[in-house]
């Protein structure tokens, strides 16, 4: 079964320095100027953005070695007190990305990359807040959660795309896979989670420290904000 929750725009926890980050670079330092305009768009971007997702929980003794992302879980993810895998599907709609588009129309590049900045920190805060209810949810039922991996993680291909929604019911929340293998709306992500018996191995919990990307232009060398 699928869960759909919807969040508010104020649920979203974003700085103007996230947006600079995702608009220029970790190393980037906006002068005065482009923080105001930081600070303009994500105001911009809160009457934009309709925040949801929706994840459903599979036992993995239901589940075929086909079925559901098997193909791309390496196997240190999995241990022997595995019980579950999660699909989860996030977006922030598709308002955010029109606005961007009729921006770049108006000859007004700068503003629209600096929304377009500010719609990548809001969809990373949204799967935050997911990963976040997801964690709440396998302690309810005495296990831990993950972290989370997908289409586009590490070396996991976009192609991973087609068997999540499998998974997961993404038009409950008006997500659809388009035939290039990309969310619609673009301003979309998945991911899956395992559920565990056993606590998590060592390490961060926070993306940036677990990633491979060890030169991503976005990296966040600091554990938190």
């Amino acid at each position: 079964m699928s869960i759909a929750i919807k969040l508010r725009y104020k649920d979203l926890k974003v700085t103007p320095e996230d947006v600079a980050r995702y608009a220029g670079g970790s190393h980037y330092k906006p002068d005065p100027k482009r923080k105001r305009l930081a600070e303009d768009m994500l105001e911009r971007a809160s009457a934009l953005v309709q925040p949801a997702f929706v994840y459903a929980a599979h036992r993995m003794d239901t589940l075929a070695p086909e079925q559901a992302g098997f193909l791309f879980i390496s196997h240190y993810k999995i241990d022997a007190g595995t019980v579950f895998m999660v699909a989860t599907v996030c977006t922030i709609g598709p308002q955010l990305e029109n606005e961007t588009s009729q921006l770049i129309a108006q000859g007004k590049a700068l503003d629209a990359l600096f929304l377009d900045a500010a719609g990548v920190a809001l969809l990373e805060a949204l799967s935050d807040e997911a990963h976040s209810h997801l964690n709440n949810e396998a302690a309810k039922k005495g296990l831990f959660a993950g972290c989370r991996f997908g289409p586009g993680y590490g070396d996991i291909p976009v192609t991973a795309q087609e068997s999540l929604l499998q998974a997961v019911k993404a038009e409950a929340i008006g997500v659809q896979l388009m035939v290039s293998g990309i969310l619609f709306p673009l301003k979309s992500l998945s991911f899956w989670v395992l559920w565990s018996s056993q606590s998590p191995r060592e390490g961060s919990a926070y993306k940036c420290q677990n990633c491979t990307m060890k030169n991503c232009a976005y990296r966040i060398a600091r554990l938190i904000r």
